[in-house]
């Protein structure tokens, strides 16, 4: 999980940067409630340090204070590669979550419902060879 939460996280580093075009992330990539509020506001045109200032939330405050003191980690020309490894470890964790929840499912079921949980189980296992190992960390 902590892999997902560090991919978010640096989305939203490049976002409040404005190293990321329009059109590329929307907010129901992310799995954290605060993160997810933060890509919301950013996605519809707000400011970081405007949020700053309106923003009563301890934690969203304690977030947007984090992101801003930190430096982008890539220039504009590697920001693309880094959005897409973010994306990437994001959806490899959701998909790993969501193979866990099917096969917790699973020993419950009726029987024709294991045969759909199993389907899902195998696309999701398909998609999730097919973006790769991962970075190690």
């Amino acid at each position: 999980a902590d892999a997902g939460l560090r991919a978010e996280r640096t989305l939203l580093e490049l976002m409040c940067f404005g190293l990321v075009p329009e059109g590329i992330v929307s907010e129901d990539k992310f799995e954290n409630r605060d993160n997810r509020w933060l890509a919301q506001q950013l996605l519809a045109g707000k400011k970081p340090d405007a949020l700053l200032v309106t923003t009563e939330d301890e934690a969203r405050r304690k977030l947007l204070l984090e992101i801003l003191s930190s430096e982008p980690k890539v220039a504009q020309d590697e920001a693309m590669q880094m959005v897409a490894e973010c994306l990437e470890c994001m959806r490899r964790e959701w998909i790993e979550k969501r193979i866990a929840a099917l096969k917790a499912e699973m020993s419950g079921a009726e029987p024709e419902r294991k045969g759909s949980l199993l389907k899902e189980i195998m696309m999701l296992t398909n998609e999730k060879k097919s973006l790769g190992p991962g970075r190690k960390e």
